[in-house]
């Protein structure tokens, strides 16, 4: 689940509600029809996800992630908890806004795109904003694309 986020995006709701039927192995997407805006969104599947994925070989009607009676998750397993104790990501932070939880997985997805210049746009679709406000606050891990574009000019000018 956790790599999931990481590579999609996903919430923790979306993640828990993905059922067999939702896995399209053939055009590599993960239908959400669960999403937070009510509407079905589409996240692509990468190939180490889709290994995962195919290897649970879920049932259409059954759930991908589910508890030992086959019903849907409805917390955030333990496993994701102590973990993050056991490797001290969370030790001597007071203030919970810097807390690793399980959601930081996905503003994790949004700051690499940030990282790898991606385009705010192609941003804020992959994560699903209504609004280019919400992408905004990646907006600054994203090089300095001025800076380039004025050296850019110096240097066709021989440097003058």
């Amino acid at each position: 689940m956790s790599l999931l986020s990481l590579r999609t995006g996903l919430r923790f709701k979306e993640i828990t509600g993905v059922k067999g039927h939702d896995l399209d192995f053939k055009n590599d997407i993960i239908s959400i029809l669960d999403s937070k805006n009510g509407q079905t969104d589409h996240v692509y599947m990468t190939p180490d996800i889709r290994k995962i994925l195919k290897g649970y070989n879920t049932p259409p009607n059954g759930y991908v992630f589910k508890n030992k009676n086959g019903e849907r998750i409805k917390e955030v397993p333990d496993t994701f908890e102590s973990t993050v104790k056991k490797l001290g990501f969370n030790e001597g932070i007071t203030d919970r806004r810097q807390l690793l939880t399980f959601h930081s997985l996905r503003h994790t997805f949004a700051s690499w795109l940030a990282l790898n210049d991606e385009q705010l746009k192609t941003i804020q679709e992959l994560m699903r904003h209504k609004t280019i406000q919400m992408t905004m606050k990646y907006a600054h891990l994203i090089s300095d694309k001025k800076r380039e574009a004025v050296n850019n000019i110096v240097m066709m000018k021989g440097g003058d």
